[in-house]
């Protein structure tokens, strides 16, 4: 297969696994430990009381660089772009295989992001509700979130 063979499902394919890698690389909690190593993950929360997530870049520069990478979609989204276009061009079987999964995985991470969207906005738990999610959470868990009241509302932390 010659790169003047690329077809839409082939570059659909290819671009929902670049979607899916790169949200892998800069978000997901399996590669947190590499990004450790280069980046320090903040979360606090802002005057809405809603956690929010950033990252700061690690020094020396050479980490920063490689921090700053690994956490801009923007920019590491090109660079697997590139590797998958190089492969697919060398192996396009087995490339397209692997990007398959991906892009599966990219799909099903969209409609969960969109249920939970929905979800969001129609459903509100009652008391009762909230409490025995609580309590699972603790059970699973080994820990209670006390940032929570039983109505839902972000407790202001104590400093």
């Amino acid at each position: 297969m010659e790169l003047g063979e690329l077809n839409l499902v082939t570059l659909l394919i290819l671009g929902l696994a670049v979607f899916r890698l790169t949200y892998l690389i800069i978000s997901d909690v399996i590669t947190a430990p590499i990004r450790g190593f280069f980046v320090e993950e903040i979360e606090e929360t802002d005057s809405r009381g809603r956690m929010t997530h950033y990252t700061m870049p690690k020094m020396p520069f050479s980490k920063a660089i490689i921090g700053t990478l690994i956490t801009c979609p923007w920019c590491i989204s090109v660079w697997i772009g590139a590797l998958l276009v190089i492969a697919w061009n060398l192996w396009p079987t087995v490339t397209i295989l692997i990007s398959l999964v991906f892009a599966l995985s990219g799909v099903a991470g969209f409609m969960m992001q969109l249920n939970r969207l929905v979800i969001v906005n129609t459903y509100s738990p009652s008391k009762k509700q909230l409490q025995r999610m609580e309590e699972m959470k603790e059970q699973f868990m080994g820990k209670k979130d006390n940032n929570y009241t039983p109505d839902n509302k972000k407790v202001k932390e104590a400093n």
